[in-house]
């Protein structure tokens, strides 16, 4: 297998320029968020859900113009690593991916024992109850769907590959990376979390070669908290005295292991460039 085989960001951008245009999809957000809540959208939970996904695009935007201006100079396809994985890798993805939904759950049940987190962010997530279908389908949409696609092409497609490239070091560049996502969600009593599904969201992305298996898993990860949060009640079979069944864990644990086992023959990290092939930025 050549070099070229392995290394799919080739074309990806400069670290600097990657950074500059993260900060400016991030900074666009923060700073047109407070319009989204005026009252040329009548308030309701579709100015919600339609705020939201409007941050995401707009989070994007950035990105789209600098490749716009440059007329044809960069590929979005190769600069978010859009191309397809291997078809052999899904059930592998799939089975890792439902045990990491259980697992995830199981560890935040713990943590929220001891985290202070304060009550705004539990009146945002009551605001983000749907009631009705309508409501559910749109919800879904935005964040296990426009959320997940822009965050994953963004952090393990432009940014993950910029650094890798630059760092030339696959390992540094996907802790890294995580470390920007996590910073990006504000969210301190949920960073360590958020940067550890960062590592593997951007372990998936680099090893399978593609951003879409993490964009899966990133979609239904949303999509299993969006579920939990809408029940009336926890299940008994699954939840017990506010924590996940140790049975649930265990299968988690298989899940896991399974998903990793069918996934090793598929997993084929970038290989460095060779230095003299690395441009100046």
């Amino acid at each position: 297998m050549t070099h070229q085989d392995f290394n799919t960001h080739d074309g990806g951008l400069p670290l600097r320029t990657s950074l500059a245009l993260l900060l400016a999809g991030w900074g666009l957000s923060l700073v047109l968020s407070p319009l989204l809540t005026s009252s040329f959208i009548p308030d309701s939970y579709y100015r919600t859900v339609l705020g939201m996904i409007i941050l995401e695009l707009i989070f994007l935007a950035p990105v789209l113009w600098y490749v716009g201006r440059k007329k044809g100079e960069y590929s979005l396809i190769h600069l978010f690593n859009l191309s397809a994985p291997d078809k052999g890798s899904w059930p592998g993805v799939i089975s890792f991916m439902a045990g990491l939904l259980i697992l995830a759950d199981a560890v935040d049940r713990l943590l929220l024992r001891w985290l202070e987190i304060p009550p705004e962010y539990f009146s945002l997530l009551e605001g983000m109850k749907w009631s009705g279908i309508g409501e559910a389908v749109l919800m879904i949409i935005a964040v296990s769907g426009v959320a997940a696609f822009a965050e994953e092409v963004i952090f393990r497609g432009m940014l993950l590959g910029s650094m890798e490239k630059a760092f030339r070091n696959t390992k540094s560049a996907i802790v890294i990376s995580s470390l920007f996502f996590a910073l990006v969600h504000a969210l301190p009593w949920y960073f360590v979390q958020i940067f550890i599904l960062g590592i593997v969201l951007g372990t998936l992305a680099s090893g399978l070669r593609s951003v879409w298996p993490a964009v899966f898993c990133h979609g239904a990860y949303n999509l299993f908290s969006m579920i939990l949060l809408n029940l009336d009640s926890e299940p008994l079979w699954y939840v017990a005295e506010g924590r996940v069944r140790n049975a649930w864990v265990l299968v988690a644990g298989l899940l896991l292991w399974l998903g990793i086992y069918l996934l090793k023959p598929h997993f084929r990290f970038p290989a460095p460039p060779p230095p003299q092939d690395i441009k100046k930025e």
